[in-house]
């Protein structure tokens, strides 16, 4: 579930839709970026965890492994 992902990256992704809407794919991948670089230390906190392990095969995935 997306709840389950951090909330900043969540609301960062959502933000830039609705930023996004009736723009260029340009300007809409500009806005993407913009937004995404808000969240980019919770972004590598989650590869540095999944990186050594955390999260791989489902695990703590409901349905996973």
């Amino acid at each position: 579930m997306i709840a389950g992902f951090p909330q900043e990256t969540v609301r960062t992704d959502r933000a830039a839709v609705y930023d996004g809407l009736g723009e260029t794919l340009e300007r809409r991948l500009a806005v993407e970026g913009w937004h995404g670089s808000r969240a980019m230390e919770t972004t590598r906190e989650g590869a540095d965890r999944f990186a050594s392990g955390e999260g791989r095969d489902g695990e703590g995935v409901p349905g996973g492994e």
